[in-house]
Parts: structure tokens; sequence; C-alpha cells
């Protein structure tokens, strides 16, 4: 028997965890599937969420930080905060099979598939995530875009893809 569907608000969704995977020590992964009648996104967009914690409604955005070229799939990254309501829920509570509601995908800060001029993405931290999306992106189609990337993390334990921005280096000029 399927869970019953609640009544959601108009333009929101169901999103169900299909995997999880650790960044960092403090830092993971979620995948969700995305519903059939969804489009889709663009490389750097966010989706709005709102996390039922406690009987109390807690709204959130997060980038998406996975490739826009993956259809029905799409994964963000969210970096444990010290005190932080919702990431700290996410460490404990978000496990494959859990549902969330959700809405977007929303946000103008995207690249597309082939920009025609050069990209200079300068990122911190969890900030890399919308970078992320757009270089796996560019990555996937072996992109000719000329891109730089400037990362900080303040430790080499806290680089969030540090392994794959080796790859994206290799993939893209």
């Amino acid at each position: 028997m399927s869970d019953p569907v609640p009544d959601l608000p108009a333009g929101e969704f169901l999103l169900e965890c299909v995997a999880v995977r650790q960044e960092t020590p403090e830092a993971k992964s979620y995948v969700f599937a995305l519903p059939p009648d969804l489009p889709g996104f663009d490389p750097g967009q966010f989706l709005n969420f709102v996390f039922e914690i406690d009987g109390e409604a807690h709204p959130r955005s997060y980038s998406v930080s996975s490739s826009a070229l993956v259809r029905g799939r799409a994964a963000i990254t969210v970096k444990r905060t010290k005190g932080g309501r919702v990431s700290n829920w996410f460490f404990g509570a978000m496990l494959p099979g859990l549902k969330v509601r959700a809405s977007g995908p929303v946000g103008q800060f995207c690249c597309g598939l082939e920009p025609a001029d050069p990209i200079l993405l300068l990122t911190a931290g969890s900030g890399i995530t919308p970078a992320a999306s757009m270089l796996r992106s560019l990555a996937d189609i072996a992109s000719q875009a000329d891109v730089v990337l400037v990362h900080f993390a303040s430790s080499a334990d806290d680089m969030i893809f540090a392994d794959e921005m080796r790859y994206w280096t290799c993939r893209l000029p």
C-alpha cells in the first residue's frame, strides 16, 4: 500500500530521498527522485523545501549540486552547521525513502550548457554547490567553455567535491 499523498500548496510536490553520500565529515549530498512531470533544472538553480521537524515547518532553500543532464534526479549538498536546526536534522533523519515537500526549481544564477563568455566562479565552503551543478553539467557534455573556479575551504578535510575538482580540471579547458 502506498503512502497517501497529502494536500500540498500550489506549486509544491513531494521529493523522495533515494541516496545519501558523505562528502566531508560535515557535509553530505542527498539525492532525490524528481516527479516525472517536473521538466528538470538549469545548472545553478535551487529548490525550496519545507521540512517538518517536531511539528514545526522549517522552510529552506538549497542549491542543486548535481548535473542538470541526469534526468529524474537532483542532489543537494548540506553542510552541518553548529546549532543548525535543519542541517543537524538532515544528518540524523534524512535517509533513503523519506519524502519532503519542495517547490521550484528557481533562480537565475545559471551559466547554461554552452556559455559564450568565459566563466569565473568564486566559491567558499558549501557555496560550491551551485558551481558544482554548473561544472558537472559542463563536464558531462565535454564543453569547451572557458571556466575558472577559485574555491576556498578552511581545511583539506572541509574541501567539498575535492576529488571531482581534479576531474573537472581534466575534463574542462
